[in-house]
């Protein structure tokens, strides 16, 4: 049979699967009731997987979407027995709200009624803000937290989040490395190297770095020294608090090591703009040119001076600094 071709209306699978003829007259009618049946419940299964549910945001981060299949088990609900979905399932749905407030409430998802617990990532572990991104089909799984459980007790999403992806970015780069982003929005992991104050305790892997790599200044060196040392971390107050390069509107060099283009450079010094050294000629014929006056006006004379002279000026050109055409992307370190 092909599942494909099922109909959600027992009534319609008459003849829908071409590989099983069930319309009435060809076997019991109780059995080819059965099998239409079985049939729409399967079409009902295929349409909560092709993405088309809505999960819908309520109080308290709780998701709540309605499956076709039905999911609670009937023998809850009667009896006193409160409904509960007592099988496993998988769900293609989409979020109409992104996450966020996730910190406070652990964010959940309820399934025809019933409030099938905490939405995970894959591997069980808590997802972020910014995660179950709006109008994406998800697949979900819930499942049982614990092998002693009756009743399903978690969701977890099984497709890659943004946090996972960020994680997974983080993973092969390394604690203090330093990248362009394309981004007002920093992924995990990562930190705008501004130059901001920052907590020990907080980033303990990227203080770490910061003392092993030479480049932890005292902070009256950072803030001093025409901004020398701004490249550098810096030891922050002393005790418990430390301090980010600030990258911030300057270009990224590599450093000379030896080769003798930029010679004299320690690792993380800011270094000033200027001009190259060069000279300006003026073809002249062969004759003798006598200049006169300044700073903005020349006055010169060719040939013999007690000939007159021809009178121009210099006029200031440019801005506050000697730059290349450049675009502009913040500049992020790994953090943790």
């Amino acid at each position: 049979m092909v599942p494909h071709h099922w109909r959600r209306a027992p009534a319609d699978n008459g003849f829908s699967d071409p590989n099983a003829d069930v319309r009435p007259g060809r076997f019991a009618n109780t059995v080819l009731g059965a099998i239409r049946g079985l049939m729409a419940t399967g079409a009902a299964a295929r349409d909560d997987a092709l993405g088309g549910l809505v999960a819908t945001l309520g109080a308290s981060n709780v998701y709540s979407v309605a499956s076709n299949e039905g999911l609670v088990d009937i023998t809850t609900g009667i009896n006193g027995i409160p409904p509960a979905i007592t099988a496993p399932f998988l769900l293609r749905l989409s979020f109409d709200t992104a996450l966020s407030g996730s910190a406070a409430n652990v964010p959940h998802l309820k399934v025809d009624g019933f409030d099938c617990g905490p939405i995970l990532r894959r591997d069980g572990t808590a997802l972020v803000d910014g995660d179950l991104p709006l109008g994406a089909p998800v697949l979900v799984r819930g499942d049982f937290a614990a092998g002693t459980d009756t009743k399903v007790t978690r969701v977890r999403v099984l497709d890659l989040q943004p946090s996972d992806l960020a994680a997974l970015m983080a993973s092969g780069f390394p604690i203090g490395g330093v990248l362009p982003f394309t981004g007002s929005n920093t992924p995990t992991g990562f930190l705008v190297a501004n130059g901001a104050v920052l907590p020990r305790a907080s980033y303990p892997k990227l203080w770490a770095h910061a003392q092993a790599s030479g480049l932890a200044a005292s902070d009256a060196d950072w803030l001093g020294n025409a901004g020398l040392y701004q490249g550098f971390y810096s030891q922050g107050d002393g005790a418990t608090t430390f301090r980010l390069p600030a990258l911030n509107g300057v270009f990224l060099r590599g450093l000379d090591s030896g080769r003798g283009l930029d010679s004299g450079r320690g690792m993380g010094t800011l270094q000033g703009d200027l001009f190259r050294a060069h000279n300006h000629t003026m073809a002249n014929g062969g004759a003798p040119i006598t200049l006169y006056g300044g700073p903005n006006t020349v006055y010169l004379s060719v040939g013999n001076p007690n000939n007159g002279y021809y009178a121009d000026s210099i006029a200031p050109a440019g801005g506050a600094e000697t730059r290349p055409i450049n675009v502009a992307y913040p500049f992020l370190i790994r953090a943790y």
